[in-house]
């Protein structure tokens, strides 16, 4: 599955995702979308799985409008010190997602 890491999330983070192909928004000059502009853009373009710290986005877009998986990072900050422990989480979510061949579902992943 291709990962697409949100604007607000550390660009850093994506060299953290041994299993997918991750990339940061900025990577692809999309760093100005906004949210629903972003889900667009990033399943348009094959994206399957956005991950995101912005714990208000799934209350702020209509999910249903679209196939591509939301995953929330649900950290202490956006530091990337906290945002590392939950790679392994969000990896493992993400494969029985693509298991099951699900799309657009919608979790948060915590320590």
């Amino acid at each position: 599955m291709k990962i697409i890491l949100d604007n607000c999330v550390n660009w850093r983070l994506a060299q953290f995702f041994k299993r997918y192909e991750a990339r940061h928004v900025r990577d692809l000059g999309w760093q100005d979308l906004s949210n629903g502009k972003l889900l667009a853009a990033a399943e348009q373009s094959g994206f399957q799985v956005l991950i995101t710290v912005d714990k208000n986005m799934r209350h702020q877009q209509n999910l249903n409008e679209f196939s591509i998986n939301l995953v929330t990072l649900d950290s202490a900050s956006i530091r990337l010190v906290d945002l590392i422990p939950l790679v392994a989480g969000a990896e493992t979510e993400i494969a029985a997602l693509e298991s099951k061949n699900v799309t657009g579902a919608n979790i948060s992943i915590r320590i």
